[in-house]
């Protein structure tokens, strides 16, 4: 199984904020920090979507439509893995497919069989779509997390 996955924030500064929340019996202040976050987040999931589509295909654009299937938005703000997440999760394609999120954004070439058929192979050139349309939207999005973080940490104890 291979997943891209970038954290548009870290979970430490989150879980502490939650907590302190939760502890205040701030819980409609924590929800809608969460609905904020998640809002703010939001425009990377299209934006990684469209560049998968845009992926060139000499078939039906089944592989595409599996790869933006499996592309989401996490806000979590407690457990382990607190944050925010937008990821292309592996666990979400079909079996042998597993692997193809990492394989189209990689640098190298790599092979598979035609539609299954372990006689007949070819080789696929990756297709970055992941990083380079995610990167230009993190700066904005991160200043407005944090300006989120911020407003609630005024209510946490």
């Amino acid at each position: 199984m291979a997943s891209l996955s970038v954290s548009v924030v870290g979970g430490e500064e989150l879980a502490r904020i939650s907590a302190g929340l939760r502890r205040a019996g701030e819980t409609q202040i924590r929800r809608q920090m969460v609905t904020d976050l998640r809002r703010v987040s939001k425009p990377i999931v299209p934006r990684v979507r469209n560049a998968i589509m845009a992926i060139p295909s000499k078939h039906d654009g089944t592989l595409r439509r599996e790869l933006a299937r499996a592309t989401t938005l996490q806000v979590r703000s407690v457990g382990k893995e607190t944050g925010i997440k937008v990821r292309v999760d592996g666990r979400k394609m079909p079996g042998s497919k597993r692997g193809l999120p990492s394989r189209m954004e990689g640098k190298v070439r790599w092979r598979h069989p035609v539609f299954g058929d372990p006689d007949v192979w070819v080789g696929q050139n990756a297709h970055p779509y992941f990083y380079k349309n995610v990167e230009p939207l993190s700066l904005k999005v991160r200043a407005q997390i944090f300006q989120i973080l911020n407003e609630a940490a005024r209510y946490a104890r």
